[in-house]
């Protein structure tokens, strides 16, 4: 399953974001990705729903990933620790009938951090 947020994550917002994605997580169902690329501020409270979220998923045994592009939502997350494990994908081939295509994307693996 994979939501797509726009705009701004701020104290506004997050509640919303934390129970859009919080409402995606099955037991052991299919993996959430969190696409954070047209998100256009990313602030702390943005950090706590992806670790809250990150949180519920490891309860419920599904996977939770986030796709980024920009740095305004890297740097929070390598600073933080909250996206351990994140690497950059290879650039995507076009597809004929896309209109658009990221020239980089990175995908956050959000898990616990070790002991």
């Amino acid at each position: 399953m994979v939501l797509t947020a726009r705009g701004e994550v701020d104290m506004a917002s997050a509640p919303y974001l934390r129970d859009r994605l919080q409402g995606e997580i099955h037991h052991a169902g299919p993996d959430l990705i969190a696409n954070l690329n047209d998100v256009s501020f990313f602030g702390a409270a943005g950090l706590d729903v992806l670790a809250d979220v990150r949180e519920a998923a490891s309860l419920a045994e599904s996977g939770f990933c986030v796709v980024a592009r920009t740095r305004k939502i890297l740097m929070p997350l390598r600073v933080t620790g909250v996206g351990l494990g994140a690497r950059r994908l290879p650039r995507p081939r076009p597809h004929p009938h896309a209109a658009l295509v990221p020239d980089r994307t990175s995908v956050a693996h959000l898990r616990e951090r070790p002991s």
